[in-house]
């Protein structure tokens, strides 16, 4: 047992969190993405997607090329769609639609950019990144089958099954 002064006397990690996140909301817990932002990735993604798929059906001569920057703008752009759903489900009581666009907007840069990239020469190596930013699209869209759950159901809290005002 250790003598009485040499106790370290510490708060506990709860307290420690709670103070951080007083001071410095990011500090505790990272950056904190809310629906402008989300809204404003999704918005400049969806112009690049239009840019992209111009480039490809009006500047590149190679076809193989072409289809790779084609495709790339379809489900960057597909996506991008999908991140502003997530506002409208958040809108009608969905709230845990909050979480897809971290995973749709990741996605768009490994799965879209993995085939932009190598469109334009990169490494064949690069095209491993592509079903990893595929898997992140399934993720999101399981994200928004998850919030459905919530629609319709005013009673309910963003904690499962547990009714407002009654969290233990």
């Amino acid at each position: 047992m250790k003598p009485k002064h040499a106790q370290s006397r510490s708060l506990p990690a709860r307290s420690v969190d709670r103070v951080l996140a007083s001071a410095n909301p990011q500090a505790a817990g990272g950056p904190s993405f809310g629906r402008r932002d989300w809204m404003m990735l999704g918005a400049i993604s969806g112009l690049l997607s239009v840019a992209i798929g111009a480039f490809a059906t009006h500047g590149v001569h190679d076809p193989k090329a072409a289809e790779l920057l084609k495709t790339g703008a379809a489900y960057q752009f597909m996506h991008s769609m999908a991140t502003f759903a997530c506002a409208t489900f958040m809108q009608i009581g969905a709230r845990r639609a909050r979480f897809a666009p971290a995973f749709f907007l990741p996605g768009i840069v490994l799965f879209s950019g993995s085939l932009y990239a190598l469109a334009l020469g990169a490494p064949r190596w690069i095209g491993i990144l592509t079903p990893i930013g595929g898997l992140l699209f399934l993720l999101g869209w399981a994200v928004l089958i998850w919030a459905s759950r919530m629609i319709d159901q005013p009673n309910k809290s963003i904690y499962i099954g547990t009714p407002r005002g009654r969290a233990k």
